[in-house]
């Protein structure tokens, strides 16, 4: 079984997954339709992942672990693509907390 902080720890991986998503479609005019297609793909991933882990991250119920096993999978794959393109795009991962600043 996964425990409470497990899951808010991957729950705050997706979010910063769906910021570096929305970071990348703001700023990306030379995107291909290659990684269009992958953020799109990351984008459905992590709506899912994102639902499993909310339903879980406030209910009494314990998430099973082969579920949490892949969904955490999935997770960390989704985050070393977004990393990626962050840095394919001019941005630096770890700083993507300050450039949704700046767009605010």
């Amino acid at each position: 079984m996964a425990d409470r902080t497990q899951v808010d720890t991957y729950w705050r991986r997706a979010i910063d997954i769906k910021t570096a998503l929305i970071l990348l479609r703001l700023k990306g005019e030379n995107q291909t339709t290659i990684e269009q297609n992958n953020l799109d793909r990351i984008d459905h991933t992590n709506e899912n992942n994102l639902a499993l882990l909310n339903q879980y991250r406030y209910c009494a119920e314990e998430l099973g672990r082969i579920t949490f096993w892949t969904c955490r999978k999935t997770v960390d794959m989704n985050f070393k693509t977004v990393c990626s393109a962050l840095e394919r795009n001019g941005f630096e991962p770890s700083r993507l907390h300050d450039y949704v600043e700046e767009l605010l």
